[in-house]
């Protein structure tokens, strides 16, 4: 399997996995620490609160990690999309001649970004779409 795990999961389907997988693992723990409960020295136990707060912080921080990088890759979308549109917009300034063969090449151009954000994890589908689209800018 090439590629991350979760990338082409929707995100509904990873949060219920997620909400099972912490309902399973907070009833074993709970049904482990009943069974082990007179087992455990009055030493351990402060620990288990300082390794609870530690992985709660580590999770908020894996979240505000990923929210960042997400909102990184939406705003370069959209200034991308705004880009084009409005090379699109003065292409129609260019003469009759000109304006045809600019609104082509933008097509062209459109179709080999959606190439690229298709291809995913393929790394030569990426590449080929990389340099379409730089040969359809230098041809634009």
């Amino acid at each position: 399997m090439s590629g991350e795990l979760l990338y082409g999961k929707s995100e509904f389907s990873i949060f219920l996995g997620f909400l099972v997988l912490l309902i399973v693992a907070g009833e074993g723990g709970f049904w482990l620490g009943r069974r082990k409960r007179h087992s455990f020295e009055e030493t351990t136990k402060p620990q288990f609160s300082t390794i609870q707060g530690s992985v709660l912080g580590l999770l908020a921080f894996t979240f505000g990690m990923a929210q960042s990088r997400f909102e990184l890759r939406q705003r370069e979308l959209l200034e991308e999309s705004n880009a084009i549109g409005t090379a699109y917009l003065r292409s129609r300034l260019l003469p009759q001649s000109y304006q045809t063969d600019a609104a082509n090449l933008l097509r062209q151009y459109v179709d080999a970004r959606l190439e690229f954000y298709e291809a995913r994890t393929d790394a030569t589908m990426m590449s080929a779409s990389i340099a379409t689209s730089e040969q359809l800018q230098r041809n634009l």
